[in-house]
Order: structure tokens, then C-alpha cells, then sequence
């Protein structure tokens, strides 16, 4: 008999990461995924409706020509900044630049908060920065800017 299996959100999630990187092949190295339990409810068409039942799996998802990008990019250029603001200045324009890369995607975008170019404050401000590959990995990096004034 056909079963039709109706799929968990971790199922959904697979199909669409399964989509996004079917055309892709990552390089040498890349990890199979390991994913973890999950179940999928199955329903057989039998005499007087339906029959429910749930398979629950652990184990490795192995696919043919296709490897899952599991690492995150790696960012450079997050290191502390000390700047002078001249006298009776009050806020600095401060100006910083990070890179990202990625194994599989090459270059990646990194987001900053506060931006690079944004006028900091006397004193120290936290600036949190992340860049995410193409399929959801997350790596953060912080660094300080420290604005001192002159005497």
C-alpha cells in the first residue's frame, strides 16, 4: 500500500536545505548531516479510514553527490580600536572594516552594530558584528572602539 508521509518541521526544514543545495557541491571536508531524532507520522488508506502510526529515526542523512555545509564563515578584522577625538569634541565618526569567508560560498556580507561610520561617544562602545552563508550557518565577532579625549 502507498503511504504518504506527512513531514515534522525538521522533515520541512531537510526538503527546503535539500533544495538550496542541490546544485552545489561542497568541497572536500564537509560533514554529512547529523541530525537529530525526528519523527514523521505516516498514513495508509485501510478499510474503514485511516490507520496513524509515527516512525521515529536517528541517525545520518547520507545523500549521494551532496555535502552539507555545517560550518560557519570565519570573520577577520574584529580587533579593539583606539581613537583620539580632537578637544571639545563630543562624538567621533569611527570607521572600521571586516571580512568574511565561507569554504563553500566564497566571500560573505558582514552586518555590524553600531555601523562603520557611525559617530561613537567618548568612551567605549561594543560593536557586535555576524556574518551567515547561504545555508544559515552564524558566526558573531565583537570588538571594542574606545574614543579618547584629548587633553
Amino acid at each position: 500500500m502507498p503511504c504518504l508521509c506527512l513531514l515534522d518541521e525538521f522533515g520541512q526544514n531537510l526538503l527546503r536545505l535539500l533544495e538550496t543545495n542541490r546544485a552545489r557541491r561542497a568541497p572536500r571536508g564537509h560533514r554529512p548531516l547529523r541530525g537529530p531524532t525526528s519523527t514523521a507520522e505516516s498514513r495508509a488508506g485501510l478499510p474503514g479510514g485511516h490507520a496513524v502510526g509515527t516512525d521515529t529515526w536517528t541517525g545520518t542523512l547520507v545523500v549521494p553527490s551532496l555535502e552539507f555545509d555545517l560550518t560557519p564563515p570565519t570573520i577577520t578584522g574584529a580587533v579593539d580600536k583606539i581613537v583620539r577625538a580632537p578637544r571639545g569634541i563630543k562624538r567621533m565618526r569611527v570607521t572600521y572594516k571586516l571580512d568574511a569567508a565561507d569554504a563553500v560560498d566564497g566571500s560573505v556580507p558582514v552586518s555590524c552594530k553600531p555601523k562603520s561610520g557611525s559617530r561613537f561617544k567618548i568612551g567605549r562602545t561594543l560593536v557586535r558584528c555576524s556574518a551567515t552563508d547561504r545555508s544559515a550557518n552564524t558566526r558573531t565577532a565583537s570588538f571594542m572602539v574606545i574614543v579618547k579625549a584629548r587633553r
